[in-house]
């Protein structure tokens, strides 16, 4: 955890406001359509359906990779988890917003907000996330690795 005076502490209130609501997926689909988005199908890969409480979505990207969008809202708390895979599912990156409590050693100096690398750093699962807090700005970065792919 970051300590009194990290940068985290010193740019905090100018960092971007975390989302409340549910993302607009017809929007984010809108203006990202063919670059990178090819489309967004109902359910995220996993066994949960979708309720009043959650969005569940898979992305899919002009370079064959996925992103797995969970979204809840519990007790009026937004969460979200997105999982940036390849084509052949290995886990580029993904991003979280729930607060990992207790252990000191997993909260990150942005907590709530995280990333997990595909490979733990250091023995650590989790880094910090001061600036990819929506989708739309997630979207957008995938968009620049794709286009640096090429």
């Amino acid at each position: 955890m970051a300590g009194k005076n990290s940068h985290w502490n010193k740019i905090r209130s100018r960092l971007q406001t975390p989302p409340e609501e549910f993302t607009d997926f017809g929007l984010l689909e809108d203006v990202f359509s063919g670059n990178p988005i090819v489309s967004i199908q109902k359910g995220d890969g996993g066994s949960s359906s979708e309720d009043s409480s959650s969005r569940r979505r898979t992305i899919k990207f002009t370079d064959g990779s996925r992103l797995r969008c969970t979204e809840r809202r519990v007790l009026k708390k937004f969460f979200y988890h997105y999982q940036w895979e390849s084509e052949d599912g290995t886990k580029k990156l993904a991003w979280g917003s729930e607060e990992h409590g207790g252990d000191r050693r997993y909260q990150t100096e942005t907590e709530p907000f995280h990333v997990h690398p595909p490979n733990a750093i250091h023995g650590m699962d989790r880094a910090t996330n001061g600036f990819h807090r929506d989708l739309f700005a997630i979207v957008e970065l995938i968009q620049y690795v794709i286009m640096m792919q090429n």
